[in-house]
């Protein structure tokens, strides 16, 4: 099918949809015949439900459901905190992967990677259709998540134990 074929098809179906449209708000059967030519059909329900009806069914769920979570929102104390703690141990868990994963990488890889994580960012110059696009090394990204991950694991140790920050403080 050309350019041309194609655009006058869907030229048609969009006329087809228009006219449509207009007669359902008119109340008026409109000639279904271009449509159904141009596109597959869709069943509709035979017997629509009261609208009314649904409107107030929809309403008292989201009332419901709005009750439910108020109710979910509020966390006593010790449930955060396992639920930080759980959090931490996770992270921990990912960590000790990820250090044992890059115990298997080349020296010259790590010590590569490392260079590119202590150095700081160059500005960018230019748009970025102009910079160079290159993936990012997979080490430099291992080695980035687990410093973000224990910062994150020892911000969670000193929410969960407060006791730790006063004996880090003396």
């Amino acid at each position: 099918m050309k350019r041309v074929q194609r655009k006058a098809r869907l030229k048609a179906i969009k006329a087809a949809q228009k006219a449509q449209r207009k007669a359902s708000r008119d109340n008026v059967p409109a000639n279904p015949a271009p449509l159904e030519s141009a596109a597959p059909a869709i069943d509709a329900p035979e017997s629509a439900p009261d609208t009314a009806q649904v409107a107030r069914d929809l309403a008292d769920e989201c009332v419901a459901a709005k009750g439910d979570l108020d109710q979910a929102r509020f966390l006593t104390t010790e449930r955060a905190r396992e639920l930080l703690s759980d959090a931490a141990e996770s992270l921990h868990r990912l960590v000790k992967l990820a250090t044992r994963t890059l115990q298997h990488v080349q020296p010259e890889q790590l010590a590569e990677a490392l260079d590119i994580t202590r150095s700081k960012p160059e500005p960018q110059t230019g748009t970025a259709q102009q910079r160079p696009r290159r993936a990012s090394n997979p080490v430099v990204t291992l080695m980035q998540f687990v410093i973000r991950a224990q910062s994150l694991i020892k911000r969670i140790v000193l929410v969960t134990n407060p006791e730790l920050k006063q004996r880090k403080a003396a």
